[in-house]
């Protein structure tokens, strides 16, 4: 009994001073996507943005969780069988990031994420190929950044998210564009404001 009240005390008071060296901020922020699918075929970068929220939340001096809540704008333009296709992609990317202070305002930013396929769009310069291709529904990755937060809340960065999950379905049979192992791989640079 006096081992438990003494486990106890000892959790309270660590959760206390856990809570006062907590900060937490909440923010927007938005920026531009250079996406791509990581894939053996040949494809170019196509120009996307993101926005949403996100929530900072301090643990110590140094390390900080920040869940986001992010739309996102991603594809390819793929070239194959001397037909070129321009996909779009649109996601809700729910990023949790680990965020670790290296300098005064400077901080690394990796953790996985998670995305939903809100909606695709596939089209082809050649009308007469069948558009065999469809998308996956969910999306995973890990995120790798660097930020910088300034004093009054503004803040600014970047990131690359490496695409984990195959994100295509491809019907073969009608001699549609296909390309081998689709990843999503998306260079991103934002502006961000904590609040």
């Amino acid at each position: 009994m006096k081992k438990n009240l003494l486990l106890i005390i000892c959790a309270t008071i660590l959760s206390v001073t856990a809570a006062q060296a907590q900060e937490t901020k909440f923010g927007i922020k938005a920026g531009i996507n250079s996406a791509n699918f990581g894939s053996d075929s040949d494809t170019k970068t196509v120009i996307g943005f993101h926005f949403g929220p996100y929530v900072s939340i301090g643990i110590t001096d140094k390390f900080a969780l920040q869940p986001e809540l992010l739309y996102s704008t991603q594809g390819a333009e793929i070239s194959a069988n001397n037909v070129t296709s321009s996909e779009s992609l649109s996601y809700i990317n729910l990023p949790i990031m680990a965020k670790i202070y290296v300098a005064n305002g400077f901080n690394i930013q990796v953790g996985p994420y998670v995305g939903v396929l809100l909606n695709f769009d596939s089209e082809s310069d050649d009308t007469s190929v069948a558009a065999g291709v469809d998308y996956k529904g969910f999306d995973y990755g890990v995120g790798l950044g660097l930020a910088y937060e300034f004093d009054g809340g503004f803040n600014f960065g970047g990131r690359y998210n490496f695409g984990l999950a195959d994100v295509q379905d491809v019907d073969t049979n009608n001699g549609t564009v296909v390309i081998d192992g689709s990843t999503n791989q998306v260079i991103q640079f934002f502006l961000g404001y904590s609040f």
